[in-house]
């Protein structure tokens, strides 16, 4: 368990307890688990395996029965201190598996840390060089940065790169428009184009 919380770690990801693959007709069966302690074994496993320790959010779905069973998600944000070690090796994740990572990944991966966090601290002093007010008195000032962090190269090829990617492309412009919250912000907002006409 620890290993696969790593490993999605590097870029974020969920885990779902209660499914298992069918390897003969290669599809996924529910196999609903006792969900009496299970978030807690697996904070604490989270807390205390990885080194550092990862921050997880889980999310409970009783099964059909109620007998006390049912499915977990694990939701495993990006981590800003990844890679993390289990068992004095880093994990990562690919397409389907996790796997060992060698020395040149691990430490990209702590260079791009590295230089994330000196990209921020230029970011904050240069805020804090042209604030305007800092020669008005004594005064506290609370200076916050935002940059948007690059997404994984991989994560619209399901859409992309798929042989229906219109249709995919479609339906999620769909549900985006037919969201309440989206509703309710564009209401009295007509403008051209609009969403529906991305293609």
């Amino acid at each position: 368990m620890a290993r696969d919380l790593s490993s999605f770690a590097v870029h974020g990801g969920s885990l779902i307890i209660g499914v298992q693959e069918n390897k003969e007709s290669r599809t996924f069966e529910l196999a609903p688990q006792p969900l009496n302690g299970l978030p807690e074994k697996i904070e604490q496993v989270a807390r205390t395996v990885p080194d550092p320790p990862l921050t997880i959010l889980t999310e409970e779905i009783s099964a059909a029965a109620d007998d006390g069973t049912g499915y977990l998600i694990v939701h495993i944000p990006a981590s800003p201190v990844a890679p993390h070690m289990v068992d004095n090796r880093y994990f990562g994740r690919g397409d389907k598996t996790k796997y060992q990572m060698g020395d040149a990944e691990v430490v990209t991966l702590h260079a791009r840390r590295r230089n994330t966090e000196a990209d921020t601290l230029t970011l904050l002093r240069k805020e804090m060089d042209e604030d305007s007010l800092r020669d008005v008195g004594a005064q506290s000032h609370l200076f916050l940065v935002a940059q948007p962090a690059a997404g994984r190269r991989d994560m619209c090829l399901p859409i992309t790169g798929a042989r229906d990617w219109n249709q995919r492309l479609h339906a999620l412009i769909r549900r985006a428009l037919e969201a309440p919250r989206t509703r309710a912000a564009l209401s009295g907002m007509g403008f051209s184009p609009d969403l529906s006409s991305a293609h």
